[in-house]
């Protein structure tokens, strides 16, 4: 028998505007599921982006999906899993959600499953489905010994966490990260491959061979597309990724610092082809404070809301101080702020491994 299902990650509910978020998901994601009678839907980590409270950005947006999202398998007789994803977006606010959820259980006889620890189900006859769950774990081969290590096979593998192949940058900073006892595992495709041909993982926003991607769009460098998979599942799964063109369009351009440099500026930001654009000046050598200073009132005069970042002879900077190796991240320009934040903290003022700063409370910090 043929079944249908949807899969999303990383809707990051907060981090937009609720009136964008809802929006986008309404013209997206429900308007394309309506078209079918899913069997299932599958959230797959990172349903939240930061603690989100009654009267705060992202209540509205989560209470109109979660009541919407139940209401269609309530009339479709869909099944609902949700996993959880990494503990400083989604937290501990999953149970809020159990709680609503509960109720068209209790009322409609809702099939759902919150899923916090890896498991596997047979979600319907001849569909077996594997969860990985983000979690935080001592041994790795130990923990999913019955899952990963052993000869089952499953039909799809869906999770919230680290591949090694397509998130190498972050795979090199988590290996420095010797002090924790606990840690985020990072598999490696071939084992994931080994128990599933078809894996659908969340954590990392940009879409390829193995990763959704993010729902919609908030920062720069994820310039791919956005959206969520349909699948198709018979005697063979095939997929479908539905994008999401609403998202907000977020464009880094390099300009060399020339003679026309000004005239590219003006030029670049009078085309207003994006959403949010940020110029890059790209110099082999140090910009004066008089020039930066001008290349500063352009963007201001401009008003366009256009970020300005100039990037000069920065190889040479980093190569004349001396650094120590374990802070060498705070150079890499594909760590966000935040998250440098909070490893410097762990790593170099908290001792005690059971402490715990929450990146989300380092953003409320902050900001």
């Amino acid at each position: 028998m043929n079944r249908i299902g949807a899969i999303i990650a990383d809707i990051h509910i907060g981090v937009i505007d609720d009136d964008i978020m809802i929006r986008e998901l309404d013209e997206i994601f429900f308007n394309k599921i309506n078209e079918y009678k899913l069997d299932f839907v599958i959230i797959a980590g990172d349903l939240f982006d930061k603690q989100i409270k009654v009267n705060g950005k992202g209540f509205k947006s989560l209470s109109v999906f979660i009541v919407k999202l139940v209401e269609y398998c309530c009339n479709n007789n869909t099944k609902l899993r949700i996993i959880q994803g990494t503990y400083s977006h989604d937290l501990d606010q999953l149970k809020y959600v159990d709680a609503l959820l509960s109720v068209y259980f209790n009322n409609h006889n809702l099939d759902y499953k919150l899923i916090y620890s890896v498991t596997s189900e047979e979600l319907f006859d001849n569909l077996k489905i594997l969860y990985i769950p983000e979690e935080y774990i001592e041994d790795k081969k130990e923990y999913y010994k019955d899952y990963l290590y052993n000869d089952n096979k499953y039909d799809i593998v869906v999770g919230h966490g680290v591949i090694e192949e397509s998130m190498s940058v972050a795979v090199r900073n988590m290996n420095k990260d010797v002090n924790k006892r606990l840690k985020a595992p990072i598999f490696k495709s071939k084992e994931l491959d080994n128990v599933c041909s078809c894996v659908f993982f969340g954590h990392y926003h940009v879409h390829d061979e193995y990763y959704i991607g993010s729902f919609t769009r908030w920062v720069h460098n994820e310039e791919e597309e956005k959206g969520f998979i349909l699948l198709s599942v018979d005697e063979n799964i095939s997929d479908i990724f539905i994008t999401n063109h609403l998202a907000k369009t977020f464009k880094t351009i390099n300009i060399d610092f020339d003679e026309n440099v000004y005239v590219n500026i003006k030029d670049t930001i009078n085309e207003d082809k994006y959403d949010n654009l940020r110029i890059n000046i790209v110099s082999n050598n140090i910009i004066d404070s008089d020039n930066r200073k001008q290349l500063e009132s352009i963007i201001k005069i401009m008003d366009k809301g256009v970020k300005l970042k100039i990037n000069d002879n920065k190889k040479d900077i980093k190569d004349d101080i001396e650094i120590d190796e374990d802070l060498l991240y705070i150079l890499d320009e594909n760590i966000n702020d935040i998250d440098k934040i909070h490893r410097f903290i762990h790593d170099k003022l908290i001792n005690d491994e059971d402490v715990e700063i929450s990146k989300s409370f380092i953003d409320d910090a902050i900001n």
